[in-house]
């Protein structure tokens, strides 16, 4: 199973005072296991917090309140995943649950657009503006299901 870790890369360059050679370049590399997996944790957290703080009606929203960017929080996801293994069943469907959520997280504007949509389709009749833009909340509702679906498929794959 792929497993994440944070790397310290450290490089020196040592130029030699006399004119008998090229300059050479030495590294290292440090791979700091306990250290990608602190700062997976703190993510998850800062992550938790936002869906504690934000419970969705519905469909869609902002990804402004997401504290990394996703691929940030789902490597953190898969980080915790795989070195928990199944150890703790409910920290791991939480996990898993909270990788497929992360769909929710949409552009603010279409974010905007699926709320507004939901309180024009409680009216009895719509105008042709909102019947437009009923219609295209729905196609984002549909890209998240969509997106929900693929994010299921890829943690499956990563715990089975």
């Amino acid at each position: 199973m792929p497993r994440t870790f944070e790397l310290e890369i450290h490089i020196a360059i040592t130029y030699p005072w006399a004119n008998d050679g090229p300059p050479t370049i030495s590294w290292l590399l440090h791979m700091t296991a306990d250290n990608a997996l602190s700062n997976a944790e703190r993510i998850l957290a800062d992550y938790g917090r936002t869906l504690a703080n934000n419970q969705l009606s519905g469909y869609g929203m902002p990804i402004s309140l997401l504290p990394y960017s996703k691929d940030s929080i789902k490597d953190a996801i898969q980080l915790v995943l795989t070195t928990l293994g199944q150890t703790e069943p409910q920290v791991h469907e939480g996990l898993i649950h909270g990788y497929v959520y992360l769909a929710q997280f949409i552009p603010d504007e279409d974010a905007r657009l699926v709320d507004r949509s939901y309180a024009v389709m409680t009216k009895e009749q719509l105008n042709n503006e909102e019947l437009e833009e009923v219609q295209q909340a729905a196609k984002i509702i549909n890209s998240i299901k969509a997106e929900m679906e693929n994010l299921m498929t890829d943690i499956s794959l990563l715990v089975s």
